[in-house]
């Protein structure tokens, strides 16, 4: 009986936002749409023509990137790795830097396909 009196004073004491940090994070349908848009975009890109290509896909990794900030999402360093790599592959001066740039995005999208599949309402 002391040990649920004692687990009982803990969880109220630390509150719901501790359990709240614990349980996954819902997402809604803007965040899995802006997702889909940018894996699309970034299937079809090809490093042997960069001029422009990147331009649509770097605009929707900014909108997913801001919008896992105004989330507070917990992928949110994956995120903006996404931006990051692609717009590294778009200044890239070689072919073989950005293929190499342009894998990295597509494992950070995979990662973040795998983290939030099945979580959207």
């Amino acid at each position: 009986m002391k040990k649920v009196i004692m687990l009982l004073a803990v969880v109220s004491l630390t509150g719901c936002s501790t359990l709240y940090k614990i349980m996954p994070t819902k997402y809604d349908p803007v965040l899995g749409g802006n997702y889909i848009e940018l894996q699309i975009e970034v299937d079809e890109l090809d490093c042997t023509d960069i001029n422009g290509q990147f331009d649509m896909a770097a605009v929707d990794a900014k909108k997913l990137a801001e919008y896992s900030k105004f989330r507070n999402d917990p992928q949110l360093d994956n995120v903006v790795g996404i931006q990051s790599n692609l717009e590294k592959a778009s200044n890239a001066k070689s072919k073989a830097v950005c293929d190499n740039y342009l894998k990295l995005a597509k494992l950070r999208l995979q990662v973040v396909r795998q983290a939030w599949s099945g979580r959207f309402l």
